[in-house]
C-alpha cells in the first residue's frame, strides 16, 4: 500500500531520524554514560521528538525524554525520569 509517503532515513553515530514528505519529521537519540568515577554506576538518556510543518515556516514539536540512572543521588527514591513536551514555533 503506498500513501504518497517518502522515507529518508538519517544516520548519525548516536542518532537516528526519518523524514515524511510532505512535512513531518521524527528523530531518536540514545545515549549511555558508563561511570568513570563510581564503578558500577551507568547513566542513559532517551530522546525521542515528533516535528509537523503546519504551514510554511509553523510548526509543532511533540518530544518525550526519559533519563536513567543506577545509582541517582540520596535525596531520590526514583532512579528514572521523563517527561513530554510540546512546542508551536514559527522558523524564519
Amino acid at each position: 500500500m503506498n500513501w504518497g509517503l517518502t522515507f529518508v532515513p538519517v544516520l548519525v553515530p548516536d542518532s537516528a531520524g526519518i523524514v515524511f514528505k510532505p512535512a513531518l519529521g521524527v528523530s531518536s537519540r540514545l545515549s549511555v554514560f558508563p561511570g568513570s568515577t563510581e564503578s558500577g554506576r551507568t547513566r542513559a538518556q532517551l530522546d525521542l521528538s515528533l516535528r509537523w510543518d503546519v504551514i510554511t515556516d509553523l510548526f509543532w514539536d511533540l518530544s518525550y525524554y526519559n533519563s536513567y540512572d543506577t545509582d541517582p543521588p540520596s535525596s531520590s527514591n526514583s532512579t528514572s525520569d521523563y517527561g513530554v513536551i510540546t512546542s508551536i514555533g514559527y522558523s524564519f
